[in-house]
């Protein structure tokens, strides 16, 4: 299975920590997804996980400090799916559809934890600057400015007055939107793969110069 598509349980079990921490992690995942962050005992996750509470509080002293982690883990490879393997594409057509198709196909293996992270940083402000503290960090930002470099270079058509921050919200804005249609509000789309292409295609017009 390629990296660019593992999922979060996948990554989670090759991670260097101890299982009971892991089964933790999941539990709250799948909590925090279904019943959100705030309307999740920290008992309600031990439970879940087959733990005692004693034993959260050993390995997490707070439920924030149990969602930062979950954040601190599962951003770096979520972010990292989108650089992957784009270099390896001709041209911007090529990256937008790789960018469009198999991200979306990680977004869907990794549901429960984009909707966290789609929810909680709508209400959570604590969430919010953890996880936009965790984007100015060198090692994200770097992943960044690679694929700003990447597509900038990719056609000569590409709007070059577009920051990073503009680029990626062209495209990851209707990744997301489209990810809530389906996965947030269960908006059943008749057909996904012509859903993708119109997205594939205003993020294409949307990245060149209108000349």
């Amino acid at each position: 299975m390629s990296n660019i598509l593992m999922s979060y349980t996948e990554y989670l079990s090759e991670a260097n920590m101890p299982a009971g921490k892991k089964k933790i992690i999941l539990a709250a995942i799948d909590l925090f997804s279904k019943k959100g962050f705030h309307g999740t005992s920290t008992a309600k996750i031990a439970e879940t996980a087959g733990m005692s509470q004693a034993t959260l509080f050993k390995y997490f002293k707070t439920k924030d400090d149990l969602l930062n982690s979950i954040i601190s883990i599962g951003f770096p490879p979520i972010l990292a799916s989108f650089v992957a393997g784009i270099n390896q594409e001709k041209n911007l057509k090529d990256m937008i559809h790789l960018l469009v198709f198999n991200r979306f196909e990680f977004m869907k293996k990794n549901q429960k934890l984009v909707r966290i992270f789609f929810q909680e940083f709508i209400i959570n402000k604590a969430f919010n600057s953890n996880l936009k503290n965790m984007i100015k960090n060198d090692p994200i930002n770097s992943k960044l400015k690679t694929l700003h470099l990447i597509l900038l270079k990719s056609d000569k058509r590409f709007n070059n007055n577009l920051n990073i921050t503009q680029v990626l919200r062209i495209i990851v804005g209707p990744l997301f939107a489209y990810f809530s249609q389906c996965f947030i509000f269960y908006i059943e789309s008749e057909n996904e793969e012509e859903d993708l292409l119109l997205i594939e295609k205003q993020i294409y017009q949307s990245l060149i110069e209108n000349n």
